[in-house]
């Protein structure tokens, strides 16, 4: 179901990526260098441990388990909630950049989750242009994948989702309160 696809997005909380990317573009006002380095951030920040495994496993384990959903859930509404925030409070930071760097931060988990829907469609045929083309899209989701994992598991320590999230909602309120505040 398309709730499901929200479950699967959860690695790190987007809402984290998002935040960290708004302040790079504080700091870095073109949109397509936010994006990028954004992007490449995501990567360094996945090397630290979040927890997000066991909500991984319970959802792999039970897919009709409501806690990977509402997590999901919850996060996006946060992600997007922050970000208005951000925008509002900082009126030095225009809408195209906020966006920009927000898509950027959470890119690599939105490609981690188009790897997962197509997964099972890896072995297929390719026939004819489209096939071609389907071909190259799925040999990208498969690098990406291999590439973000890669940073992910650079620490093969894993924590608890609870302590992932209490040191998340700990680093969140320190970003925005350096930005708000200090920035």
């Amino acid at each position: 179901s398309k709730f499901s696809l929200l479950a699967r997005l959860f690695r790190m909380t987007l809402t984290t990526h998002a935040v960290t990317s708004l302040v790079i573009a504080k700091y870095l006002p073109w949109p397509i260098a936010a994006f990028f380095v954004s992007a490449f951030v995501h990567y360094l920040m996945d090397v630290i441990p979040h927890g997000d495994e066991f909500l991984y496993w319970r959802y792999i384990k039970n897919k009709k388990d409501k806690l990977p959903l509402t997590v999901a859930i919850i996060d996006i509404l946060l992600m997007l909630g922050l970000c208005a925030a951000f925008y509002f409070l900082d009126k030095t930071l225009p809408w195209y950049l906020v966006v920009s760097a927000a898509v950027g931060g959470i890119l690599p988990d939105l490609l981690i989750n188009l790897h997962t829907q197509a997964r099972n469609r890896f072995r297929n045929v390719y026939i004819g242009f489209g096939g071609k083309l389907e071909h190259v899209y799925h040999r990208f989701l498969q690098a990406h994948y291999k590439w973000h994992m890669w940073w992910h598991y650079l620490t093969k320590k894993t924590i608890r989702f609870r302590y992932g999230v209490a040191m998340q909602i700990i680093f969140l309120g320190i970003v925005f309160w350096y930005y708000r505040f200090r920035g």
